[in-house]
């Protein structure tokens, strides 16, 4: 077995999906099993591109940075699953979570990668990463749950929202309780 076969199923499943083409269900486990592989590749590219800024950086992060951060982690993927939920509960559409989470749960870890990569060369074009993010979101909604076009961008806008609000949220709380007060 080759060790990159998930992972090409991964960028083909992402191919399938961004065509429009029915076969992206063949490429992703939607299963209870697949939601656990992908938080595993989620989270396990993420401790890698840590490690990767704190070699960058030259110093180790501490335990609680490192807690703190996968908690973060875990916040984006907890407010990806929240936008799916609300969203099917809202628009009452018959596709299974899981059909949105995984492909999702993948893009966030690519979103990661390509952060990384752009912080390395000095861009600070990472940001700007959000819009394709948002385009994928958009094509999962389309594709995967076949929700119309309007629906579709409100679950993607939700989904940045939640995306980007959360983290810059808990932020706002620690750097309060960290305060000089």
């Amino acid at each position: 077995m080759n060790p990159f076969d998930p992972v090409i199923r991964v960028f083909a499943g992402w191919g399938d999906i961004l065509s429009g083409k029915p076969s992206w269900r063949e490429r992703f486990d939607l299963t209870g099993r697949g939601i656990v592989l992908a938080l595993a590749a989620y989270f396990l590219v993420y401790l890698l591109i840590l490690m990767v800024q704190s070699g960058l950086a030259g110093r180790l992060p501490s335990l609680p940075e490192v807690i703190l951060s996968f908690a973060l982690a875990g916040g984006r993927v907890v407010a990806l699953g929240l936008a799916i939920v609300l969203t099917r509960v809202t628009l009452r559409f018959e596709a299974p979570v899981a059909a949105l989470l995984v492909p999702s749960i993948y893009a966030l870890a690519m979103l990661l990668v390509l952060q990384l990569l752009l912080s390395l060369f000095g861009t600070q074009l990472a940001s700007a990463l959000y819009g394709a993010i948002g385009y994928m979101l958009y094509r999962v909604a389309r594709v995967t749950a076949g929700l119309g076009i309007g629906p579709s961008v409100a679950f993607a806008a939700l989904s940045l929202v939640l995306l980007v609000g959360l983290p810059l949220g808990l932020y706002m709380l620690l750097q309060f309780a960290t305060g000089p007060i």
